[in-house]
């Protein structure tokens, strides 16, 4: 099976989209479909999967060839519980699973003879395909999914409503991937992922045969998964060998030789032109200054790449608060019951940067919200040092925006009177609204383009303390990479939730994972390698409850939680409890269905040997006392975590 792409055009309101694109892909193919926001990447996938057609050239994928696609926006799965949604995936399996239920019944209102005989042959037919199938597996691969993804097992009996929206993005995602297409196409489906869930996806795609092309601004994702890049600029496809890392160094390389070439050629043709004019009127070497003429007219121009547009900013810090910036003490805080920080101790001192970690729902948006004062805790005390100035930016601010207003009415309605238009049109600038960009409505923005206006307000005012929750959804690369080298620069606090490990490396001084509170100095890649040790080892990881920042020991709030290790370890027990709960409700309902079906004590053929009833019985027996004690380690390893 092999994708080809030869010479398409596509086209939105007279603007050429893509241009005279030649492009292949086939198994084992992984591509990383990177550019600008705006530059026709999901276009592309559409273009891809048959939901748009092309207005030059030719898209073919053989007939055969089942396509899968994850669109940015959550599909309509209606009302259906989890397990429901992930099962079609696998509707081949379910009708025959069915079918076999069905003959099953007839059989067992069958007499002996001619009639039952043809029917025991035909249940074995259907057996063996269901088996080839995978159909007494797909119990269990549904649940290995659905719990790479973050899911528990009692959400497989939820409907689709009690999910956020972001939890119904990864149903989708869930029903993909269980699908098993021949041709995998993904558009940012790290957007809604946690870390671990992220790291489970990267490990997935890897064991995939199929022709996968994603699209994605993480760059550790592409790094991970992708053999091949294929960058998208200005309506050009250019292919690279290799991962995002690779990518760069090529084009950078690239860059290099074809600037030093358009600069060589510029110089040779300065001479060229400086020779034409000096005899043009010549009577001895006017024809060789004619001649010269037209050789320098059917030279091929070497052009210089161009470089797109990136953001420009910096933090602008307060006045410097006091070493200890913020103290809390016993902090907690709960919904409805459920809780999500106990007893949480936690000091921050001037100048660092910290980056939360920890599965969804861990809390790490709730302590961010605490802190920025958007919601008050249940109990325990939040201490500020003297002269701290906060900022917030929380993890749905873009979608806050007023939705009628323009660029340059939501930034000046939320600056300081001390604000000039000129100054905030000069600030809208640094992040791209430029000349008529400003007058553009927030509901006519692209995701990348409100989450630049969000931060751009969050700028205008200056803050020795930034409280940061995601700042990184629908930012590309480049911009990521800004905002980045601008929190490395800052010369306050920063506390940052994010799921991009780029960004986690470039900014972090310390650690904090929750829900268990452990903070540890150094960066993200630090953190994580030693929880490979630690898992590897097959210990919990070390519960050392203070870091040193300075001469101040930083408290965590490890002492207080249930099951002492780290998140990372947690949650990947968890996942190894989940499945195995999964195989033994597989098994066990396997068992029932034997103890239940009369046509499984019937001799199917020659030397067939019906199943003891008596061992089935002992089985299940066994089954059901494994599965108490697989559940009673799945509540021990959740005490404490919120979900």
């Amino acid at each position: 099976m092999v994708i080809v792409l030869s010479r398409v055009a596509k086209y939105y309101g007279g603007r050429r989209i893509l241009d005279a694109v030649d492009w292949r892909a086939g198994p084992g193919d992984r591509v990383g479909l990177i550019g600008a926001n705006g530059a026709g990447k999901s276009t592309l996938l559409k273009l891809l999967c048959g939901r748009e057609d092309a207005d030059e050239g030719t898209v073919d994928v053989p007939r055969s060839t089942k396509v899968g696609y994850l669109a940015q926006e959550p599909p309509d799965l209606g009302d259906r519980k989890l397990h429901d949604v992930l099962w079609d995936a696998l509707e081949s399996i379910r009708a025959l699973g069915k079918e076999l239920a069905a003959l099953g019944e007839r059989m067992a209102a069958t007499s002996p003879g001619p009639a039952l005989d043809a029917m025991v042959e035909e249940q074995a037919r259907l057996a063996e395909r269901f088996e080839f199938g995978g159909g007494y597996e797909a119990e269990a691969q549904i649940g290995r999914v659905a719990s790479g993804l973050g899911f528990r097992p009692g959400d497989l009996e939820r409907p689709l409503s009690t999910f956020s929206g972001g939890w119904q993005m990864r149903a989708a995602l869930g029903r993909l991937l269980l699908s098993r297409p021949d041709a995998l196409l993904l558009d940012e489906p790290t957007n809604h992922l946690d870390l671990l869930a992220i790291e489970w996806l990267e490990g997935y795609l890897l064991g995939l045969e199929s022709t996968v092309v994603v699209v994605s601004h993480d760059r550790r994702f592409l790094d991970r998964v992708c053999n091949r890049i294929a960058e998208l600029d200005r309506g050009i496809l250019t292919e690279w060998a290799g991962n995002y890392t690779a990518y760069l160094a090529a084009r950078t390389a690239r860059d290099a030789a074809l600037e030093s070439a358009a600069a060589l050629q510029e110089r040779e043709l300065a001479k060229a032109r400086a020779f034409i004019e000096r005899f043009r009127a010549s009577a001895t070497k006017s024809t060789a200054a004619k001649s010269r003429e037209k050789q320098v007219a059917k030279i091929e121009r070497i052009v210089a790449p161009t470089r797109a547009p990136e953001v420009r900013f910096k933090f602008a810090a307060g006045p410097a608060s006091a070493r200890l910036v913020v103290r809390l003490t016993a902090l907690s805080k709960a919904y409805g019951g459920r809780q999500v920080l106990s007893q949480f101790d936690l000091e921050l001192e001037r100048g660092m940067r910290v980056v939360l970690v920890g599965p969804n729902g861990s809390g790490k948006s709730t302590l961010l919200r605490v802190l920025a004062g958007t919601e008050g805790p249940d109990g325990g005390e939040i201490r500020f040092g003297q002269r701290v100035l906060a900022g917030y930016f929380a993890q749905h601010a873009a979608d806050r925006l007023e939705p009628d207003l323009t660029v340059q009415e939501a930034a000046y309605r939320a600056a300081p009177d001390r604000w000039s238009l000129f100054e905030v049109r000069s600030l809208l600038a640094g992040f791209l609204f430029r000349g008529e960009d400003v007058s553009k409505v927030v509901t006519k923005l692209s995701g990348g383009e409100r989450a630049r206006l969000a931060l751009a307000i969050l700028l205008l005012e200056p803050h020795n303390l930034l409280l940061l929750d995601e700042p990184t959804n629908h930012l590309d690369m480049a911009s990521k990479d800004v905002l980045a080298d601008a929190l490395a620069a800052f010369g306050g606090t920063v506390l940052l939730a994010s799921h991009d490990r780029h960004v986690l490396d470039r900014v972090a001084t310390h650690v904090l994972s929750l829900p268990d509170g452990i903070m540890a100095p150094g960066t993200y890649s630090d953190w994580r390698a030693a929880q490979d040790l630690a898992a590897e080892a097959a210990v919990p990881a070390p519960v050392a409850r203070k870091a040193v920042s300075g001469n101040k020991a930083v408290v965590g709030n490890g002492a207080h939680a249930p099951v002492k290790m780290s998140a990372f370890k947690r949650a990947r027990l968890l996942a190894e409890a989940e499945e195995r709960i999964f195989e033994l409700e597989d098994r066990k309902k396997s068992l029932a269905a034997m103890l239940a079906d009369p046509a499984a004590y019937v001799v199917a053929h020659e030397g067939a040997v019906p199943p003891d009833p008596a061992a089935v019985v002992a089985e299940y027996a066994t089954v059901e006392t494994a599965l108490a004690t697989a559940n009673a380690e799945w509540e021990r390893l959740v005490e404490g975590m919120d979900g």
